[in-house]
């Protein structure tokens, strides 16, 4: 897990450190387990969930009860769900025998290792949409097999281009908005617990596994839309 200085170095080269889908990076996963250990800070998007839900047979938030907790994110003021981890030394709960129990349906960002992912606006154009941006993190573990990023991310059913990614970069930013500007303008945690409890079940719980993940997402969002919106617009300034 990278340190805060690891962190903000990274955020203040991401240009120099960038990757294209088809630069190439040197990482071999042994089987080692070491990333699956020591983490506080493996987050579930809510496909991750709508998937981890699937593959375990479990209701979605029945997998956040049995695998996850929620906390709300001191930066971001909205609601966030990660693995929670076990024991004094904070292993993954889905870590079995040294090996990962959900492989194939492992989160996002457990997928992507050792990659990381960001969406940076475009400097020419700005009515495009935002690129997507790789870069690799420094990591204590794995060999030196030759990759392209491209073909890492086909490896995982990760796409190049991915359509959720980017629509979830952007949800979040709106509920970021809206919380905190709530929080500015003096909301109470009464008030500020029902709004969460809302996001938290329409943007991580509200899910069929038996239906296509995306049409659910896009639906849930615009209903959330719909009701926080006329909010921000009528709140006083």
């Amino acid at each position: 897990m990278p340190t805060p200085d690891e962190l903000k170095a990274m955020m203040e080269n991401l240009d120099q450190m960038r990757l294209g889908p088809d630069d190439t990076f040197r990482f071999k996963c042994y089987g080692c387990g070491k990333c699956c250990k020591n983490r506080d800070d493996i987050l579930l998007n809510s496909f991750d969930l709508y998937r981890l839900a699937k593959h375990l047979k479990l209701n979605l938030d029945h997998t956040v009860e049995r695998y996850g907790e929620t906390y709300i994110g001191g930066q971001s003021c909205i609601p966030i769900v990660r693995l929670k981890p076990v024991g004094k030394s904070k292993v993954c709960p889905l870590l079995k025998d040294n090996r990962c129990s959900v492989h194939a349906f492992k989160p996002t960002v457990c997928a992507l290792y050792p990659l990381g992912r960001y969406l940076k606006a475009s400097s020419v154009d700005s009515t495009a949409p935002p690129e997507t941006g790789y870069f690799v993190q420094s990591v204590p573990c794995g060999g030196y097999k030759q990759n392209t990023v491209r073909s890492y991310l086909e490896s995982f059913g990760i796409p190049i281009e991915d359509e959720f990614f980017a629509k979830w970069s952007a949800s979040l930013m709106f509920l970021s908005s809206f919380c905190s500007e709530a929080l500015r303008k003096g909301a109470g945690q009464k008030e500020m617990n029902v709004v969460w409890g809302i996001i938290f079940d329409i943007v991580y719980l509200r899910y069929s596994v038996e239906s296509e993940f995306l049409p659910q997402f896009d639906a849930n969002l615009a209903q959330l839309r719909s009701w926080l919106v006329p909010i921000m617009k009528n709140a006083p300034h």
